[in-house]
């Protein structure tokens, strides 16, 4: 993984006599030279790497299955954010810097009264605030993929009442990788080519990922060697070699998701011990679960960390859990005071129930409910995903269904992993297993406040919210005749 170490350089201040400036009409002057960043982008020997331990003895797993945007921005102060902002709409000197430059200028100007301009006017909060403001944009835009270390200098003067800092920041090229902008722009408009024409197949999130995650492995090999001098990057995965080590993957993951609206964001800190880069991705359960494709990547197609928990144990890389493997630091510069928060991972793996009906159905994961129509038959025909493999493959996995309509419960144990759905049968809100006029009137009952009605927070009440906003109201009424009459179906 890429070590961002940072050269602790000790700033020099000048500060002109305020006393005779002030007699003058050029105003105060303020100079003030920051620490440089290093991002080391190959440095054999920091990288972790999971390899299979079993050999031939190794049986392939397959899975298979069935938005709330997180970027790190949110986190950042004030100072902070207007920094990120400005980088951003320079596209991290994309547009700005000459073909043949290998390092590129971005001034961050901020207007200050002169308390604001005290308390700013400091190597640490200055530091903070472009230290802070990189890390942000590294894991929101790894599209920014020549950002390879930063320097900083700042300047301020004094005119109307107000300061104007100016904080110009250097973003230096990793020459080693990108010679200089010219090619990081053939690079760049190769890499936003490759992620539109990225196709992913699946008619939901799980699908898609499994997609992603499958195709990626398939199409790179782990650089064993660290000889490919762009594997930190995303763009390892669609140039030549096509040998990215776990930043690669990482970036390149999160970039395909971001096409596909599913929130994923990268993960930096130790993996066994060792630095390393993997990614949460939130379902829409709103829960976020672990991937490391990098350690999936084997002779075969792994998935022990496809969507896992914190105390998800892994199969075929000593039963540890994945909380064990991975320790989060957020620290993308080695030695700076800024480290990002990560969301908290869900104790669990992603746990899916597909059923086998005759009928459409539906779940709503945020809730644990399972809806199917007036005419459905349900049955304990159910097979669920949890953890890592394909359902046939898991021992012990039991679906037990209580009843067959509204209010009954649908259990899906798997291992140690148990989910329970509240079933809702459309219309059946009475749970006598037939939808007719006598649901209607309950259900006008409840709307008008009189007679015997519903309660609140019930399956009965769930099972005549048609239009799914939580009340029941007269446009619930409405679907409810159509829905008898035949003319909607669920």
């Amino acid at each position: 993984m890429t070590k961002r170490i940072l050269s602790i350089t000790m700033c020099v201040m000048l500060l002109l006599s305020a006393l005779s400036i002030a007699a003058s009409a050029m105003g105060e002057t303020y100079y003030m030279d920051g620490p440089d960043f290093v991002r080391v982008m190959r440095f054999p020997g920091d990288e972790v790497h999971v390899r299979e331990t079993n050999g031939k003895t190794l049986t392939p797993r397959y899975s298979n299955g069935l938005p709330g945007a997180f970027t790190f921005y949110s986190q950042l102060n004030a100072n902070q954010k207007r920094a990120y902002d400005v980088i951003v709409a320079a596209k991290a000197g994309l547009d700005t810097a000459s073909a043949s430059a290998s390092s590129v200028d971005i001034p961050i100007h901020y207007y200050l009264t002169q308390s604001e301009f005290d308390a700013f006017w400091s190597n640490s909060v200055m530091g903070n605030a472009i230290e802070g403001a990189l890390a942000a944009v590294i894991e929101d835009y790894p599209e920014y993929f020549w950002i390879g270390g930063l320097g900083w200098g700042a300047g301020a003067s004094y005119s109307s009442g107000k300061y104007d800092v100016t904080i110009t920041l250097n973003l230096p090229l990793d020459t080693s990788a990108y010679a200089n902008f010219g090619v990081v722009r053939n690079y760049y408009n190769g890499l936003i080519q490759a992620v539109d024409s990225f196709k992913a197949v699946g008619g939901n999130r799980y699908q898609i990922l499994k997609s992603i995650h499958d195709q990626i492995a398939k199409a790179v090999s782990y650089d064993t060697d660290f000889n490919n001098p762009i594997a930190h990057q995303p763009t390892s995965v669609f140039f030549a070699p096509f040998e990215p080590v776990c930043e690669g993957y990482a970036e390149a993951l999160k970039l395909i998701c971001d096409k596909y609206g599913i929130p994923c964001i990268g993960v930096v800190g130790l993996g066994n011990g060792g630095a390393h880069k993997w990614n949460y991705v939130q379902m829409e359960d709103g829960k976020w679960y672990g991937m490391d494709l990098t350690w999936d990547d084997q002779s075969s197609v792994m998935y022990d960390y496809f969507l896992v928990g914190s105390q998800t144990k892994n199969a075929f890389f000593g039963q540890a859990t994945f909380g064990d493997q991975h320790s989060p630091t957020g620290e993308e510069f080695n030695g700076s005071s800024v480290t990002l928060t990560y969301p908290t991972l869900s104790t669990t793996s992603y746990s899916l129930a597909v059923p086998n009906m005759n009928s459409t159905l539906s779940f709503d994961a945020a809730n644990n409910r399972v809806y199917f129509g007036k005419n459905a038959t349900l049955r304990s025909e159910f097979f669920a995903l949890c953890n890592y493999s394909n359902p046939a493959q898991i021992s012990g996995q039991t679906v037990t269904v209580s009843g067959t309509t509204t209010g009954a419960t649908v259990t899906v144990k798997n291992g140690g992993l148990t989910k329970v759905y509240n079933a809702v049968r459309r219309g059946d809100v009475d749970a006598n297993n037939s939808v007719n006029t006598t649901d209607y009137s309950r259900m006008k009952n409840t709307v008008s406040g009189t007679g015997s009605g519903l309660t609140e927070n019930t399956a009965g009440y769930w099972a005549g919210d048609f239009d799914d906003d939580g009340s029941l109201d007269a446009f619930d009424l409405y679907y409810m005749d159509m829905y008898l009459n035949g003319n909607i179906d669920y």
